[in-house]
């Protein structure tokens, strides 16, 4: 029995290890057909802070950088563009022409220096202000709520007894 658990272990490995290559290279190939353009100057910060990232994380993904007031050529297709949160507020009239032709996915990169804030719901709105009117900097990050967290212990719970009464079935055969 070990030794046929033993090689159903090893015949399972070796495939999830090939179908893990076999994902890795499709994915690549989705990122290297996947065609960005960052609206930002060449040595702007948005450049600069998301470039080493996304050579790091994506090095197969197609970009190009892109002057915001320089004309965006006709024929260049993309699927999506990023862009500034303050060039997004702020754009040059070419800049809003094209945006509103443009059929892609559309990004906004909060600036850091920026006093936007961009909210996600009318629940988050009110949080915000009530913080803001008892003096506290703003706080949206997003807390997965207690009752999912006591339905994931008693999941647990729940498969540790399942696997207790597996463990006892397989030993009372023996």
């Amino acid at each position: 029995m070990l030794i046929l658990f033993g090689g159903l272990l090893a015949y399972h490995w070796k495939t999830l290890q090939k179908d893990g290559m076999q994902s890795s290279a499709t994915l690549e190939e989705h990122h290297a057909a996947f065609k960005l353009l960052i609206l930002d100057e060449e040595n702007g910060t948005l450049v600069q802070q998301l470039v080493p990232v996304l050579k790091a994380s994506l090095p197969q993904l197609t970009y190009t950088i892109h002057s915001p007031e320089e004309p965006i050529p006709a024929d260049a297709i993309y699927n999506a563009a990023m862009i500034s949160e303050n060039l997004a507020l702020e754009p040059t009239e070419m800049l809003r022409m094209w945006l509103r032709q443009f059929d892609g996915i559309k990004l906004i990169v909060p600036s850091e220096s920026s006093d936007w804030v961009w909210m996600e719901s009318v629940s988050q709105t009110v949080q915000v202000l009530r913080q803001l009117a008892e003096g506290e900097s703003i706080r949206t990050s997003k807390k997965s709520p207690s009752w999912i967290i006591a339905v994931y212990i008693l999941a647990g719970m729940m498969s540790l007894q399942i696997l207790f009464f597996l463990v006892m079935i397989a030993f009372e055969g023996f």
